[in-house]
This record gives structure tokens, C-alpha cells and sequence, in this order.
């Protein structure tokens, strides 16, 4: 609203004032919350963002996660966040994920101390963002004064506060769609610009608007369509409520298995068909997890304990009729003295008892 602003104001002390109006009205309420902040927990905003250790949430952002907000990974960052923008993040994490599933990258990304969401995703999003860059510059001369100041603005300002916030706090916020995902209608004006001029349209104008247009309301038109026509309305389980998460189809059988457990130190094994997303979120016990293990679980090593506990296995029905996959999960738990099937529907789940002095 200030670039707007400052546009059409034609005198510069009219142009400050107002800018210093704006500034007092964004900062003596944060002023405020900050001094309530303090006088509360004896800590400001800043000193608790600096006392977050970022590498505890590898789980959710994966191994590195500090080390991309510095150095040449930051600039990697700061060059893909607009193509992070974009409405195809679905797209990008689908990639992270995909690499995630090779063992031998895995090794290598941590040899070397990178972010798998960073260099996957980032990869796609600065390919996005190079699209964005020379469409707008196709298209500058074409807008009027007030559009090229608002395009200006909103692909540059926000990634540079981003980035200054990332190094500072040590968290990559220009990777995360949170913090980026409301700029991305601005991106949509240089392609719709194009598009009514027909001598300027091109394939990379075609791309662009089914990413920015197209794919948004394919997803929505997918989702209101789920809603109407649900397939299978999952139970959520207690844990993923109480963690402010949806239901999944893997939803009644983590109900069923913490309701089972009653040793801090079972373990819940996820073995999904495909990726194994937010899973391991989804639950409060200990928890393991193979991606796509129809293939790779057969190839993992034996699991063993030295304490006695219960493995709970679960995997996706699918994998009955996988022969190998079966005949993996007799082998790879040499210590089992027990094994039953405690819920049998889109998901089971194989309870495993495990001795440790016990070799079956």
C-alpha cells in the first residue's frame, strides 16, 4: 500500500509524513507486543529466535537446515524463493521426495552438508524463477508506471527482508511456503499482460499461466471434488488433532496402535507404498520409517533391541500380495517371540513382539 502511496503523492514531505504514519502504525504495536512478550516469559522476540536450534526440527525440514541461510546457499535460496512462490510447491516437495528415496544421494547430501528440500526443490524454483525474469522483462515496457513499481516491489523487497531474517535467525525462511506463498498472484500480472497482446505470446507465457492460473484451480477443483466425493472419510486419530493435523488414510491405524501400546519404548514402523510425507509427525511414540517399502524395506538391515518391546508395523494393504515384501517383515526381526495382525483395513498393522536375548 505505500508504493501505491508514495505514486501518487507528488510532494516529498507529503510522501515522508505519510511513510511515517504507515511506519508508526506497523511498529507501536509490535512495540507493544514485544514489551507484553518480555514482561512474560523474561525474554524479547529476538533473543528467543537466536536461542532456536533449527537442527532439531530435521524431521520436518530436513538435515542442514542452518547451514542454508549463509554463503552461497543463502544466494541459492534467495535466487529460488520467487519460483517457490508459485503455486506448483506441491510439484517442487515431490521432487525433494523423490530424491530422498536414493540412498547413495542421501549420503552424498549429507557428505556435504546440504538441505535436501534447499537444492531439490530450489532447483525447480530457480528454473521458475529465471521463467518469471525474462517474462517480466518481455513484458516491462508493455506496463503502466503504477504495475512496474508494484512488480518491482513484490519480486525483490520481500525475498531481500527474507533473506536478511534467514541469516539473522538462522532459519531458511525464503524456503518455506509460508512465508512466500502470497506473492505469487503479482507474478501472474506480466504473463496476463502478455496474453493480451497476441503478437507477444510464446510457449513461456503458456508455461507460466498454467502454473500461476491452470494449476490452482485444477488442485482447488481436485479438493472441493474430494469433499463432495469423498472416496474414504478417515478417522483422524487424538494425536494428530491435538497436533492441529488432517486425517490420512494411515489416521485409524495410529489410533489403534497408541491405544494398544503401553511401553514408552515401542516403536511405530511406517511403511508406506510410496513417500513416507508427514508421518512421522503424526503420532507420539518412537518411529520408524521406510519410503516406497515394497522395495526398499527388503533391503534394510535386521532390527534388533536390547530391551523388550513391541514393533508396530504399518503398511499399506497393497503390499499383501508383495511376496517379498511378507517374507522381509518374518526376516528382518530375528528377536520376535509374537506377531499379530491388530487392524486390517486400507492400512494393517502387524504388531511385533521383540525379546532380546530371544533368536528366532
Amino acid at each position: 500500500m505505500f508504493f501505491l502511496i508514495l505514486l501518487h503523492v507528488g510532494k516529498r514531505l507529503q510522501a515522508t509524513f505519510k511513510f511515517a504514519l504507515l511506519g508508526l502504525l506497523f511498529w507501536l504495536p509490535f512495540a507493544g507486543l514485544e514489551g507484553l512478550n518480555f514482561s512474560f516469559s523474561g525474554k524479547t522476540a529476538d533473543q528467543a529466535y537466536k536461542s532456536v536450534v533449527s537442527d532439531i526440527e530435521a524431521p520436518l525440514t530436513g538435515k542442514h537446515w542452518m547451514g542454508s541461510t549463509n554463503g552461497g546457499w543463502l544466494l541459492w535460496s534467495f535466487v529460488a524463493a520467487p519460483g517457490y512462490a508459485l503455486p506448483t510447491k506441491s510439484i517442487a516437495i515431490g521432487i525433494r521426495d523423490l530424491g530422498k528415496q536414493f540412498q547413495g544421494f542421501r549420503i552424498w547430501m549429507n557428505k556435504k552438508k546440504i538441505n535436501d528440500h534447499v537444492f531439490l526443490a530450489g532447483s525447480l524454483s530457480i528454473f521458475l524463477t529465471i521463467l518469471l525474469i525474462f517474462e517480466i522483462k518481455s513484458v516491462f515496457g508493455l506496463l503502466e508506471l503504477t504495475f512496474k513499481n508494484i512488480v518491482l516491489c513484490f519480486c525483490i523487497f520481500p525475498f531481500i527482508g527474507l533473506a536478511v531474517l534467514s541469516n539473522r535467525f538462522q532459519w531458511n525462511y525464503l524456503m518455506y511456503h509460508a512465508h512466500t506463498f502470497e506473492y505469487w498472484l503479482v507474478f501472474a500480472i506480466p504473463s496476463l499482460t502478455i496474453l493480451s497482446k497476441a503478437k507477444y505470446v510464446g510457449l513461456r507465457t503458456y508455461l507460466l499461466i498454467g502454473i500461476i492460473l491452470a494449476f490452482p484451480i485444477y488442485k482447488n477443483a481436485q479438493k472441493l471434488a474430494y469433499k463432495l466425493f469423498p472416496i474414504k472419510n478417515y478417522a483422524i486419530s487424538e494425536t494428530e488433532i491435538a497436533r492441529g493435523l488432517s486425517q490420512s488414510r494411515f489416521s485409524d491405524a495410529i489410533q489403534r496402535i497408541e491405544e494398544d501400546s503401553v511401553n514408552t519404548q515401542d516403536i511405530l514402523f511406517f511403511l508406506p507404498t510410496g513417500d513416507s510425507a508427514d508421518l512421522l509427525l503424526r503420532t507420539k511414540m518412537r518411529t520408524i520409517s521406510t519410503h516406497f517399502s515394497g522395495d526398499n524395506f527388503p533391503n534394510v538391515n535386521k532390527f534388533k533391541t536390547t530391551r523388550t518391546l513391541n514393533v508396530y508395523c504399518a503398511y499399506d494393504s497393497s503390499l499383501s500380495s508383495n511376496k517379498v515384501f511378507l517374507e522381509a517383515l518374518k526376516s528382518k526381526f530375528p528377536q520376535a517371540t509374537n506377531r499379530e495382525i491388530i487392524y486390517s483395513e486400507n492400512v494393517i498393522v502387524r504388531k511385533i513382539t521383540l525379546v532380546p536375548n530371544h533368536n528366532g
